[in-house]
C-alpha cells in the first residue's frame, strides 16, 4: 500500500512570522575577557573611519598645497601673492575649517578605544553571565548587571565583537567578544531580533522607559533585612549642589566656542572678501546654527524647568553594595566601584570610577525617613573613596 506524503508539495509556502523570537534551546553562557585589541578592532572598524581618513587626507593636502604654492610664488617673484588677499582668506577658511573638523572627527574615531576606556576603565575585567528568555546577565568581581530584552536599542556585529546599546546615550553600551558566548550564532540572532523590533524612544533628556516606576522582577539579588530602600523621580532641580551642572556648562562652553569661532571666521570673510564669498559660506554656517539649536532645545533648554523629570530611580543600599533598578537596567555594584562622594542637606551623589562622567544622584526625599537618610550618608562616607 502506498502512503500519501505528510505535506502537499504543491501547497504555497508557509508565512513566516517576522515578529517571532528565534528559537533558543536553553540559556546561552558567556565568559570572556575583553582585550584592548578587541576594543580597537570593534570601534575602529566603523566604515566612516575610512571616509573620515580620506576626507582629512584630501583636505590636508589641499591646505598644504595652497599654502606652499602661495609661498613659492611670493619667494620666486618677490611680489605679492598672485591672488588677492581676500581670496587667500576665503580659500584658507573654506579649506582650513573643514580640515580642523575632519581632524577632530578622525581623532575621536581612531582613539575611540582609549576614549571608551577612559569612561569605562573596568571594561577589560573578566566577565561571566548568561542570555536567557528574559534578558542578559553580566557579572564581574565588583557587581552584576541585567538588561531585559525589550530595552535593547541597537546591536552590531563587528570584527568578531558584539556591540549592544540599551540607552540612547551609550551609558549602558557593552562590547563583548563573540568567542565568549557558548552559542554565538543563536545569541546574535536573538540580539538582532530584539534590536530590530523594540520601539525606539524619542531623542531628548527624558527616556520614557525610565520615567515609569520600576515594576518588574529583580534579577540582581534580593534586598536584605538591613538594607536601606529609596525610590522617587529625579528632577532638574535635584542637580543643584552636584558636579553635574558644571560638567554640563563645560560641555556647553565647548560647543559655543566652536560656533562662535565659525561665526567670527564668517565675519572676517565679510570684512576681507566681501559679500560674494561670504554668501557662499552662509549655507554651511546656517546648517551649523541649526545643529546647535537642536542641541540647545533638546538637551539644554529643558533643564531650565526645575520640575523637569529626568528619571525614576529605585533600589537599596547596604554595607556591601548599591542596587539600582529601572526599566532599562538592573545593577548591584560593590562600593569599591565608586570613586567620589558628596552630599548637601538635600541630595547625595556618587561617581562611577575616577575619571568617569557617570553619576548617581539620590535626593533626601527618596528615603522613608530622616534616620534612613542619615544612615545612607554615613554608609557612603565610610565605604566610598573620596
Amino acid at each position: 500500500m502506498s502512503h500519501l506524503p505528510s505535506e502537499n508539495p504543491y501547497q504555497p509556502p508557509r508565512e513566516v512570522d517576522e515578529q517571532a523570537v528565534p528559537p533558543q534551546p536553553g540559556p546561552i553562557r558567556y565568559a570572556a575577557t575583553l582585550t584592548a585589541e578587541d576594543l580597537r578592532r570593534a570601534l575602529r572598524s566603523d566604515s566612516p573611519l575610512l571616509s573620515d581618513g580620506i576626507l582629512l587626507g584630501v583636505l590636508g593636502l589641499l591646505l598644504i598645497g595652497y599654502v606652499v604654492n602661495q609661498i613659492w610664488w611670493a619667494t620666486r617673484s618677490l611680489a605679492p601673492f598672485p591672488v588677492a588677499a581676500s581670496e587667500n582668506v576665503f580659500a584658507l577658511l573654506i579649506i582650513g575649517i573643514p580640515t580642523m573638523l575632519a581632524a577632530t572627527a578622525f581623532y575621536r574615531k581612531w582613539y575611540a578605544a582609549e576614549l571608551y576606556l577612559k569612561r569605562y576603565p573596568r571594561a577589560l575585567k573578566p566577565r561571566q553571565g548568561q542570555l536567557d528568555d528574559d534578558g542578559f546577565l553580566l557579572q564581574t568581581d565588583d557587581g552584576v548587571s541585567w538588561w531585559p530584552h525589550h530595552s535593547l536599542l541597537s546591536f552590531e556585529h563587528r570584527e568578531e565583537q558584539f556591540i549592544l546599546a540599551y540607552d540612547l546615550r551609550g551609558a549602558s553600551k557593552q562590547i563583548l567578544p563573540e568567542r565568549g558566548f557558548s552559542d554565538p550564532a543563536t545569541a546574535g540572532q536573538l540580539f538582532t531580533h530584539y534590536a530590530l523590533h523594540n520601539p525606539r524612544p524619542a531623542l531628548g533628556i527624558l527616556d520614557e522607559r525610565i520615567a515609569r516606576p520600576f515594576d518588574a522582577p529583580v534579577h540582581v539579588g534580593q534586598r536584605g533585612a538591613d538594607a536601606i530602600a529609596f525610590e522617587g523621580m529625579l528632577r532638574s532641580a535635584d542637580l543643584t549642589g552636584t558636579p553635574l551642572p558644571e560638567l554640563r556648562r563645560l560641555s556647553v562652553r565647548k560647543v559655543v566656542a566652536v560656533v562662535l569661532l565659525l561665526h567670527l571666521a564668517w565675519i572676517l570673510l565679510v570684512l576681507t572678501a566681501g559679500w560674494y564669498y561670504a554668501a557662499m559660506a552662509l549655507i554651511p554656517l546656517l546648517a551649523v546654527d541649526y545643529l546647535f539649536w537642536l542641541f540647545f532645545s533638546r538637551t539644554l533648554r529643558p533643564f531650565s524647568d526645575p520640575e523637569q523629570p529626568l528619571m525614576h530611580i529605585s533600589g537599596w543600599l547596604d554595607a556591601r553594595r548599591l542596587t539600582l533598578l529601572n526599566n532599562i537596567e538592573q545593577s548591584s555594584t560593590d562600593w569599591s566601584r565608586f570613586h567620589g562622594f558628596g552630599h548637601t542637606e538635600n541630595i547625595l551623589w556618587l561617581r562611577f570610577d575616577r575619571d568617569s562622567d557617570l553619576f548617581i544622584l539620590l535626593p533626601k526625599r527618596f528615603f522613608a525617613s530622616d534616620e534612613q537618610w542619615e544612615q545612607a550618608v554615613e554608609q557612603m562616607r565610610t565605604s566610598v573613596e573620596r
